[in-house]
């Protein structure tokens, strides 16, 4: 049986390459998918951590305030005192020296429109708290009072967590490189399920002398193969992608050394074996390529139902969640820490399991649906 299951992933593959569809849904998806997740979080790191930009502020009243618009400047505030309409302004009363000087408390007025002017309101105010409590310092200094008492106590703080940055990214990297397969396998998928059953070419195929479990399994096989191709393109691209990302700063973290690149894959392939069988599995219930695709379509939301899971459930019950076991082994493995691989082989035995029964069950499939026409 095993030749046969070579010939029938041989004619598949053949069949797969070349359908220009397939194979250009396999490349393009395998290099921009993990191109698009690194670049959303490059940019949005940097938008997190870059701060406000440059803001010039307009001020109304300069002159009423010689030593805070000199402080603020020091800050790195840029103050101007000509009015524009989209700038932040800053108000000062004619009286603001007069009341510092007499001790009495002057009212500051920042006009903004929020919410877009909301983070330069606040870099504004700030610094103008700081301003205050400088002014508030060398009154009591100027009274023989230590400002210590405007500070009583001081907190240090310290990490002590040993949890590198990439344990927070991992589950949206890991399913990142999950749904690198299962969009580029659609296409080959439905044309072998779907596909050849709107064209009827399973029958010629059934009328061979051979197990009928032989031919989910032949196709199985060109499915898997193509998934790992894919995911073998994606980590590599995203391996080298990532290795370009920072958060607050701090690398994160990657060992993007050929033996990792090749574990992380390994690690996948019962998982997209998995898939494959998932995805040939829902594409079988179509009578059509058109109506396959709308049923694929539901595929990755199993993904995203089981990753969703993990999160609600919480860090006890990860390890036994599919989809999850992996992606903690894979985190461990890039990070450097050590994971426990017994629930991660568990899973994968359960996975081995479900794909067993599934070409079971599609080999009673096609025989039936061939039969039927």
């Amino acid at each position: 049986m095993l030749h046969i299951i070579k010939l029938i992933f041989f004619k598949e593959m053949k069949e797969t390459l070349r359908d220009k569809r397939s194979l250009l849904t396999l490349v393009l998806v395998s290099i921009f998918m993990p191109l698009m997740m690194a670049g959303s979080f490059y940019f949005s790191t940097k938008l997190s951590d870059g701060g406000v930009d440059v803001v010039e502020y307009s001020v109304v009243g300069m002159q009423n305030a010689p030593n805070l618009i000199r402080y603020l400047n020091a800050q790195g505030i840029k103050v101007t005192e000509e009015e524009k309409q989209d700038n932040v302004r800053l108000l000062i009363p004619d009286d603001f020296s007069s009341k510092i000087a007499r001790g009495y408390l002057p009212t500051l007025t920042i006009q903004g429109s929020f919410p877009d002017d909301r983070e330069a309101v606040r870099e504004l105010e700030n610094s103008i708290k700081g301003y205050g409590q400088q002014v508030g310092v060398s009154r009591l200094m100027a009274r023989g009072v230590s400002p210590i008492i405007l500070k009583p106590l001081t907190v240090n703080v310290e990490d002590t967590g040993d949890v590198s940055l990439l344990a927070f990214i991992a589950p949206a990297l890991v399913l990142t490189f999950l749904l690198v397969p299962i969009a580029a396998l659609m296409p080959a998928a439905i044309d072998s399920t779907a596909g050849e059953r709107e064209r009827n070419a399973l029958l010629p195929l059934l009328l061979q002398p051979i197990p009928a479990i032989a031919i989910p399994l032949g196709k199985l096989s060109m499915l898997t193969a193509s998934g790992m191709a894919s995911l073998a393109i994606a980590t590599g691209v995203g391996f080298v992608a990532y290795a370009n990302v920072e958060i607050r700063g701090l690398n994160l973290g990657f060992d993007f050394s050929f033996t990792n690149w090749l574990l992380f894959n390994l690690i996948l392939l019962p998982t997209v074996m998995l898939l494959s069988a998932l995805i040939m599995s829902i594409a079988s219930f179509a009578k059509s390529f058109k109506e396959g695709q709308s049923y694929v379509a539901l595929a990755p939301f199993v993904l995203l139902m089981f990753m969703g899971g993990g999160f609600i459930l919480g860090e006890v019950w990860r390890p036994h969640i599919p989809f999850w076991s992996e992606t903690l082994v894979l985190s461990g493995l890039l990070s450097g820490e050590v994971v426990s691989l017994l629930p991660w082989l568990v899973t994968v035995v359960g996975y081995l399991g479900l794909v067993s029964i599934s070409m079971w069950w599609m080999s009673r499939s096609i025989r039936r649906q061939a039969l039927q026409g």
